[in-house]
């Protein structure tokens, strides 16, 4: 390893390297001291000071609140100990020692949402910021106590000093394309605040279901909270295969009121997404009216984003979603009311007399510019109501809503935008955050939406790079991950997506980044999992396993590879993966394949020296629901000087769904330049799965023999 010279370290890495050793020096004080491991804390406090002895929580103990305003806490508090002993602690004003002191203080505890524990045989002392601070102290409590045989429990003695880096700590679930029971909600509400995050993202609303009821359109429950089936396997899969089972339900009022009740005392909030004015098939099926077309519609029976959307044009679509998100806001207390805002095509909207006749009265110069009309008249009546819009980076086009917060999913830039504009801002994106993606290689692995996003991959994501300018790091306000349910089909499936993976995210959301750690923060997790198991969550629990793919020799591997053009950022693990021996699999998530997108395939292979060659091959993916489409024509090419190409081979006819394998064979012929030529579908046609929008050529290991 090459010396560094101290005065070349940039500050911010010397703070990351301190916080390593503090955290380090720890846990091996504790090792060296003969006293048992410290309890592995997850998301990692601020500061901890572990100390000898412990305290016993055992009947004679009581929780005393000096402040009555902390009666749902302690009731809070003695539902998670009797969990464990049986029976409640006895709840006083006051006592003299075995007591769990409870207590806020604003001079002693400075930072919003922080608290300080103090552990010893005597007694346990929590002193919180507010009521919210309160709350995440009782949640490292559990994380620190052990049931002992007598059913007490055993807290480690120490000192903890801990606030959030993030105001705003997040994680989604969709509830659209798969319906979860309340308990499930309820059980993944509690998770959150176990691990400190502060807000549920409830997706509600979505082309396969309306999930809410709303008592003023009541077939929005009879009608739009069903579909007549739904697909099985993958959506890239053709041709599509269905259970042909009447699926769906919804969640009623009271449900909902009990929901946020219980969601309030953990500290969490939730926020309710109602979709507009896309992903709204479900809406149009139970009031057609709503579309452009009139219908009429059917709940979407599979994954995608759909043409027929809100009408912009027509008033009644205003009415009738200002009436919806009337019996929305009286029944969520929560500052902001997300409005989705993501994928919506123009489609219908271009060809729409009442969008067209908008337009021209209002003198926008686009459709783009009526879905910021959309959003804006949206955002006004929200915000007459005392309430502010969030909505996905699109909302950006045709120019921002004034008071909107952006989530920004398409990667950092849409959240950046949002902060040059003086918009606050919440990241999330796809290519880190969302957890619908696979968490490993290995071809056991469950159906998913695609991507590959391990859980070192989340782990290492950072909200605020170094590269972010300091006027815009305040409008960051924090993380959320996404838990999108095409391929979540039950509850169990769910807690495998998002466990462990949500912890990783808790831990960038909560603790300074100086002080975070991979390697720490897997030896934590080893020992979580115990937690996890009493809590009955049924995570993955393959995040260390390494995969080794297969290599398959030829005399290209290694070759200098050129490209004429460069691939898109998602599909571009580097020219050389074009020939290093790995072929990529159908799930396109292995970082083997090149994709570009709307624009020819040209690579070059240079084999160093002249060699006779008689086959060369290569894959083509051709995924229409995915966007891929195999090329036009594929060429392919020789040359002994780089110079004067001779073709070899041409083919037109690539009719697999999925991975086309080519293995032409050539008369022999020496060479050292093997050139291929993919011809870029170009524009996806009409009817076609993202019609208008360019075509992906996604190409992989070209074989030479």
């Amino acid at each position: 390893m090459a010396a560094i010279k101290t005065g070349t370290i940039r500050r911010p890495y010397m703070a990351m390297v301190a916080g390593w050793l503090s955290t380090l020096f720890i846990y091996s004080a504790m090792a060296q001291s003969g006293n048992p491991p410290f309890p592995a804390i997850i998301p990692l406090p601020v500061k901890v000071h572990p100390a000898t002895g412990a305290f016993s929580i055992n009947k004679a103990t009581v929780i005393v609140c000096q402040d009555s305003t902390l009666a749902k806490t302690a009731t809070l508090l003695n539902l998670y100990v009797s969990a464990h002993t049986g029976r409640p602690l006895a709840v006083k004003t006051h006592a003299g020692h075995n007591i769990i002191l409870v207590k806020i203080d604003t001079l002693q505890v400075t930072m919003p949402e922080g608290y300080s524990l103090l552990i010893d045989k005597q007694h346990i002392v929590l002193t919180a910021h507010d009521a919210a601070g309160v709350v995440y102290g009782i949640q490292t409590l559990r994380q620190l106590w052990k049931q002992q045989a007598d059913k007490t429990l055993s807290v480690a003695g120490c000192s903890i000093n801990d606030y959030p880096r993030f105001g705003y700590r997040g994680m989604a679930l969709d509830v659209s394309r798969h319906l979860f029971p309340v308990s499930f909600i309820k059980k993944y509400i509690d998770l959150l605040a176990f691990y400190k995050f502060n807000t549920f993202h409830w997706h509600l609303t979505d082309d396969q279901g309306w999930r809410i009821e709303i008592k003023q359109y009541p077939r929005l429950q009879s009608v739009a909270a069903w579909r007549s089936q739904t697909l099985i396997g993958h959506k890239k899969e053709l041709p599509h295969h269905f259970d042909g089972k009447r699926y769906g339900g919804y969640y009623s009022q009271q449900e909902i009121i009990d929901v946020i009740r219980f969601a309030a005392t953990r500290n969490i909030t939730i926020i309710p997404e109602i979709e507009m004015p896309g992903h709204a098939l479900a809406a149009l099926a139970a009031y057609p009216a709503l579309g452009c077309t009139g219908g009429p519609y059917n709940t979407a029976t599979f994954w995608g984003v759909f043409d027929d959307v809100y009408c912009a044009g027509n008033d009644s679509t205003f009415t009738f979603l200002e009436h919806v998100l009337d019996e929305v806001i009286q029944l969520f207390p929560s500052k902001y009311i997300h409005i989705g805002g993501d994928e919506c095509p123009k489609t219908r909207w271009k060809a729409c007399p009442k969008c067209q006749q908008r337009m021209k009265a209002l003198s926008l110069k686009d459709e783009q510019a009526l879905q910021s009309y959309f959003i804006q008249r949206i955002e006004h009546y929200v915000n007459d109501k005392g309430r502010n819009i969030i909505g996905w980076d699109e909302i950006l086009e045709g120019g921002l809503a004034p008071n909107a917060t952006v989530m920004s999913w398409r990667g950092q830039e849409g959240g950046l935008a949002a902060a040059r504009q003086q918009h606050n801002a919440i990241m999330t994106p796809e290519s880190h955050l969302y957890f619908d993606y696979y968490q490993s290689l290995y071809p056991d692995e469950p159906v998913a939406a695609g991507g590959y996003t391990p859980l070192a991959k989340v782990y290492a994501y950072e909200p605020v790079a170094d590269s972010v300018d300091a006027t815009l790091r305040s409008y960051i306000k924090g993380v959320e991950g996404q838990a999108w349910s095409e391929y979540f089909t039950d509850a169990v499936k769910a807690e495998y997506m998002i466990f462990p993976r949500a912890l990783a995210l808790a831990e960038l959301a909560w603790t300074p980044a100086s002080m975070r750690n991979y390697p720490n923060f897997l030896h934590r997790l080893r020992q979580q999992r115990r937690l996890l198991k009493q809590l009955r969550v049924r995570s993955a629990s393959n995040y260390e396993r390494m995969f080794k793919p297969r290599v398959t020799p030829h005399k290209a591997i290694g070759a200098r590879v050129t490209l004429h053009t460069k691939p898109i950022e998602r599909f571009n693990p580097g020219a050389g993966a074009l020939v290093n021996g790995i072929t990529g699999t159908h799930r396109y998530n292995d970082n083997q394949w090149l994709g570009f997108s709307g624009v020819n395939l040209e690579a070059v292979i240079d084999l160093g020296a002249g060699k006779t060659i008689h086959t060369i091959g290569m894959n083509f993916l051709n995924y229409h629901w995915q966007r891929m489409w195999a090329p036009v024509v594929l060429e392919v090419f020789v040359s002994t000087d780089s110079l004067h190409f001779t073709k070899v081979y041409r083919q037109e006819q690539f009719p697999v769904n999925g991975i086309n394998t080519i293995r032409a064979q050539i008369e022999p012929v020496k060479a050292r330049y093997v050139k291929v030529k993919g011809v870029n579908k170009g524009i996806i046609p009409m009817g076609e799965y993202g019609a208008g929008g360019n075509a992906l050529l996604l190409i992989d290991e070209i074989k030479i023999d």
